[in-house]
């Protein structure tokens, strides 16, 4: 991100990686990208730091979000006890 003169922020378009695509990439079924971006991201000599494990709990992850709204849409927001929470908001 940039600042000109007059003070207006200029963005660039940028091609790096962040947890939230390498979450989308397994999403999408791409895992090996997800696993070379989160390399990307961090630090080399970072031992503590496992790969596989992290790939396995957002492929874990997605699962239980999959099962949990199956089944599920908008219009559940305004049946029953939800409704009353939906206008609360």
């Amino acid at each position: 991100m940039l600042q000109n003169r007059h003070g207006v922020l200029c963005l660039r378009k940028e091609t790096r990686a962040s947890a939230h695509d390498c979450r989308w990439l397994v999403r999408q079924g791409r895992v090996e990208e997800a696993r070379h971006g989160l390399l990307r991201l961090t630090m080399t000599g970072d031992t503590s730091f496992d790969v596989d494990k992290t790939i396995a709990m957002i492929v874990d992850t997605n699962e239980v979000e999959k099962k949990a709204s199956s089944g599920t849409s908008y219009l559940d927001c305004f049946e029953g006890v939800d409704l009353r929470r939906t206008e609360v908001v």
